[in-house]
């Protein structure tokens, strides 16, 4: 009985502390709202209790059937492997030239995620222009093969102003005859204040 009335007392000590904190913060802002300075300061504090409240929260638990491959020195420079395995392999014998990659790259990463047993492939490249017949066809042909799992992205990009707003589809090959290839909206809002991303769109418009 005391220790749950200990433990009773220290919640709400705790609530009670970060009342005043709130009450404190509310204050100086209200303080020194009025300034250019001031107006900084109230953001940059803003920023800083927010981070801290979501830190506490911890947000939603981390997923463990997600994996990224992601491009590194080695990937962009396979020239270290033993030069028989990369001759015997075309993937990374295309890997030996310049980046970005001849899309017939992206063709077998497909086959071979597809063929582990991957339940979803998303590309976070924007595919939008042509550029060799032989390797666009493979990535188109690849994606065609794996329609249920493939999500290309799309990009808004923001030009001078925030009002001047560009798409950026896949190229109409990778779109599929019926144009029914799943594509996902890839951006991801950066605070101007700091450059940290805080919030996530889940759709978006040109409207």
């Amino acid at each position: 009985m005391n220790e749950l009335k200990r433990k009773i007392f220290s919640e709400k000590r705790e609530l009670r502390g970060w009342m005043i904190s709130l009450f404190a913060l509310a204050l100086f802002g209200a303080l020194i709202e009025m300034t250019s300075v001031g107006q900084e300061w109230v953001i940059k504090l803003d920023r800083i209790f927010h981070d801290a409240v979501m830190k506490r929260l911890k947000g939603t638990p981390e997923r463990n059937d997600l994996v990224l491959l992601g491009i590194d020195e080695a990937s962009l420079h396979p020239n270290a492997l033993d030069p028989t395995e990369i001759a015997q392999n075309p993937a990374l014998s295309l890997m030996t030239e310049n980046f970005p990659w001849d899309r017939r790259v992206w063709a077998m990463a497909i086959d071979k995620l597809a063929a582990a047993g991957a339940k979803g492939i998303i590309l976070d490249f924007v595919f939008t222009s042509p550029t060799t017949p032989e390797a666009d066809e493979a990535l188109a042909a690849a994606i065609e093969r794996h329609k249920n799992k493939v999500v290309l992205v799309s990009t808004f990009s923001f030009t001078g102003q925030q009002s001047n707003v560009t798409l950026s589809e896949p190229y109409d090959l990778f779109l599929g005859e019926n144009y029914d290839t799943r594509v996902g909206y890839a951006d991801f809002p950066l605070d101007a204040f700091d450059g940290m991303c805080r919030v996530a769109r889940y759709s978006s418009s040109l409207g």
